[in-house]
């Protein structure tokens, strides 16, 4: 196989244009998709297609850094752990753009 890869660009956030940069701290691939977690807590959701890229998904996971992220076996729920000590689950329907929380289910 040969290996193929991606450059993503994600939206700044505010306090990245003021200067104060969010690094990574876990990134999981799941076939086409990829979740980086940073060290603010924060979990991005990203799909890349035959060399170009949907646009990413932000959503607060947790209170301090990820940790680890888990995606299941079907690519619709990613499972991340945070140094707050929260474990935060994320899903989809199957062929939804849209992701939510557990508390949201």
């Amino acid at each position: 196989k040969m290996l193929q890869y991606l450059r993503y660009s994600l939206p700044f956030t505010k306090q990245q244009r003021s200067g104060e940069i969010e690094g990574v701290t876990r990134v999981c691939a799941y076939e086409k998709q990829v979740a980086l977690g940073t060290e603010r807590g924060h979990l991005w959701l990203l799909e890349g297609i035959a060399g170009s890229a949907k646009p990413g998904v932000q959503m607060r996971a947790h209170a301090d850094a990820v940790r680890d992220i888990s995606w299941d076996g079907t690519g619709q729920f990613v499972a991340t752990c945070g140094d707050d000590g929260v474990v935060s689950i994320v899903g989809r329907s199957p062929g939804s753009v849209t992701w939510t929380t557990a508390e949201d289910w």
